[in-house]
């Protein structure tokens, strides 16, 4: 009886005239949108709420043991092979719509002051794992991501040595920045050059070998 009920509402729906103000599919006469459409965005009653600290009800509180081996146990029941999704793959379809979404949502929101505030706020000695640059290695901090993409740009995205342009970085094939000098924290723009992987490992390999008599 409830099926027949809820088949009736949907047809309701259907001949009736009345269109979610956002995405204009058909809705009930009593709503101005969707329950997709009402729920996103602004719209969302949790939308900018952050419910961190003494704001979250779980704030000083803690699971009991029995809670805790619960959760375990279903954390157990739902990996691997006993997950719904196991063995389940998104279609290429499927994937290259979510990433050409992803990159047209960050493209309306990167140059936005708040997203700029949450990334400062986030980079470096304001985040929690901040080692104080050890990641770059000898390199230092400078020689980051952004910079190395300058030289690049500087260089039309073209190999100093074999003159191949790469726009898109492939597995095989990618873009280097290499010191002319071979001195890791001589960054002076005027001491880079772009190299494709190929040169970049042959020059090396050459001065390896001119150096120390071996690959080092």
């Amino acid at each position: 009886m409830g099926e027949i009920k809820q088949l009736e509402t949907r047809n309701n729906y259907r001949k009736n005239n009345n269109k979610c103000i956002n995405c204009k599919i058909n809705i009930d006469d009593r709503a101005k949108r969707c329950v997709k459409c009402g729920n996103s965005g602004v719209n969302n009653p949790m939308y900018g709420v952050r419910l961190t600290g003494d704001k979250n009800g779980m704030f000083g509180r803690h699971h009991s043991e029995e809670t805790k081996i619960k959760i375990i146990k279903n954390r157990h029941t739902r990996s691997g092979e006993e997950h719904p999704n196991f063995g389940k793959h998104h279609s290429n379809e499927t994937n290259e719509k979510n990433s050409k979404t992803n990159k047209e949502t960050w493209k309306k929101i990167k140059d936005l002051p708040e997203t700029q505030e949450r990334i400062l706020k986030h980079s470096k000695e304001n985040h929690p794992f901040w080692k104080g640059g050890t990641s770059f290695g000898e390199y230092g901090q400078e020689f980051d991501k952004k910079f190395r993409g300058k030289i690049k740009k500087r260089d039309n995205y073209t190999c100093a040595i074999c003159k191949i342009r790469i726009v898109k970085t492939t597995p095989s094939k990618h873009l280097i920045v290499h010191h002319k000098d071979f001195t890791k924290t001589n960054h002076s723009e005027d001491n880079l050059i772009t190299q494709c992987n190929s040169c970049h490992r042959r020059i090396h390999t050459e001065y390896s070998w001119r150096i120390n008599g071996r690959f080092a």
